[in-house]
């Protein structure tokens, strides 16, 4: 076989797995992602669930020293009780997204640092969040019965 079939070859195979090792690099961050999402809805939906079932105010907020929320969302989220918010008192429960993910708050009531669940469920400080990952991002929409929808980022709605 002459030598330049075989270096056609090695360039065929060297594009191909160039093609899948950036492929696998995309689909990873979309997985991610989606991780952070269902992580970061299932957080809203326990602590609903608990403060119904407790009948006690809850909190949920990002924190990165455990003691009051992070005002950028930065850190683990937190669900936790308090009879000062944003300082965190009795924390419930804490959970990170992964480290690739960034949690940012858009818009949000009276520039809440947390998400307060009180009344059966309501939720009072509802807002919009974005999640970023290097090349991606997605942004949620909370109601007052924690009902979370994906919506159109505002910088993508402006794009194109």
């Amino acid at each position: 076989m002459p030598i330049w079939q075989w270096m056609l070859g090695l360039v065929i195979a060297a594009s191909l797995a160039l093609i899948s090792v950036s492929g696998y690099a995309h689909w990873r961050e979309d997985q991610n992602l989606k991780q952070a999402l269902d992580l970061f809805g299932n957080e809203v939906m326990l602590a609903r669930s608990l403060n119904i079932t407790r009948d006690q105010p809850l909190y949920l907020c990002a924190s990165l020293d455990t003691e009051h929320c992070d005002v950028n969302w930065q850190g683990p989220l937190t669900l936790f009780t308090s009879e000062h918010p944003p300082e965190i008192g009795q924390i419930l429960r804490q959970v990170s997204l992964p480290d690739s993910i960034q949690l940012e708050r858009l818009t949000s009531f009276n520039n809440a640092r947390y998400l307060a669940f009180m009344n059966g469920g309501e939720l009072v400080y509802n807002g919009r969040f974005e999640m970023k990952s290097p090349h991606q991002q997605r942004c949620l929409s909370l109601s007052k019965t924690a009902m979370i929808k994906e919506i159109t980022c505002p910088n993508q709605a402006t794009a194109g």
